[in-house]
């Protein structure tokens, strides 16, 4: 499987052992799938999981034994569908996604199976942005627009955008998140954009400087 290694090394002075966070692009296709490794090596994190068995099949081929957050950004294919097998290969302490069961959506249908089989910890969305530290590296889930439907025609619209944060270095994951995701955010948590590296929402279509 080919794999595009964006890995960030961030030294810690005066630490007689370098350590690093690793952000690994998994190559599944037009889809996303992306792998965190902490610094200590024993914590691993997943935004979206691409489509079919390929992201949790290198998962399981990297040795990956356990997830400490498994963070699902909308419910499209290219983001979601490879999750259920993540989550029956590989136990997951903690989910962060859209849970809302739609009318007329059953994509999301299998996830929701999954985390009930496997008895997986969901995390409850907020209007306020929650901060989750996993060996050091702070993960803060930043609020979906207030004045979003629970069920929004465009699903882009349900983009979870994450903040990574270790040391001094920071870097923004936004799914898909549309014009109105992204407006609302500059206008509610502009302090929270100010990143050193920005995974552009929706193939790249990000329109304004963050």
């Amino acid at each position: 499987m080919r794999i595009f290694g964006l890995a960030f090394f961030l030294f810690i002075s005066g630490s007689a052992l370098a350590l690093s966070v690793r952000v690994q692009v998994v190559d599944v296709g037009q889809a996303d799938g992306i792998v965190i490794r902490t610094p200590n090596k024993n914590n691993w994190i997943v935004i979206d999981a691409g489509i079919g068995e390929k992201f949790a099949k290198y998962l399981v081929e990297m040795g990956v034994n356990k997830l400490d957050m498994a963070v699902v950004t909308h419910r499209h294919k290219d983001h979601q569908h490879g999750m259920p097998r993540v989550i029956e290969k590989i136990p997951i302490d903690l989910f962060v996604g859209v849970t809302e069961d739609c009318p007329n959506r059953i994509g999301d249908d299998k996830v929701r199976e999954k985390i009930v089989l496997k008895q997986v910890t969901v995390h409850t969305l907020s209007s306020t942005p929650k901060i989750l530290t996993i060996d050091g590296v702070t993960f803060t889930i930043l609020p979906l627009p207030s004045t979003l439907a629970k069920c929004p025609d465009d699903e882009n619209l349900n983009s979870i955008v994450v903040r990574m944060d270790y040391g001094d270095f920071s870097m923004l994951f936004t799914g898909d998140a549309e014009e109105e995701t992204l407006d609302w955010l500059v206008q509610n948590h502009s302090d929270l954009l100010d990143v050193d590296v920005l995974k552009a929402s929706h193939l790249c279509r990000l329109y304004i400087a963050l």
